[in-house]
């Protein structure tokens, strides 16, 4: 709702909050697929407000972090499982 609104600094904050919850818990409970789904999708929002502040290298940085997430998961529960759930959608 912020990054819509144009609030792209608090959207970040939010975004980086989400993140860190989702990495806790995604340790915590490495086995649970939605817990890896949050970090990947945590990442790609956190992209795309780097993106639009002109943080090109930074977004690069979180794309890639979704891109090693979603890859991982592929490997781990399997691409049809994934797709199914439409996780790692292009």
């Amino acid at each position: 709702m912020l990054q819509a609104q144009g609030d792209l600094t608090g959207a970040i904050k939010e975004f980086q909050a989400e993140l860190t919850i989702a990495t806790q818990l995604a340790a915590k409970e490495p086995e649970k697929t939605g817990w890896q789904e949050d970090l990947f999708v945590s990442h790609n929002r956190i992209g795309g407000v780097l993106e639009a502040q002109g943080d090109l290298a930074g977004a690069l940085k979180e794309f890639e972090a979704e891109l090693t997430t979603t890859t991982q998961l592929a490997e781990e529960f399997g691409e049809h499982r994934l797709a199914a759930r439409g996780c790692g959608r292009p």
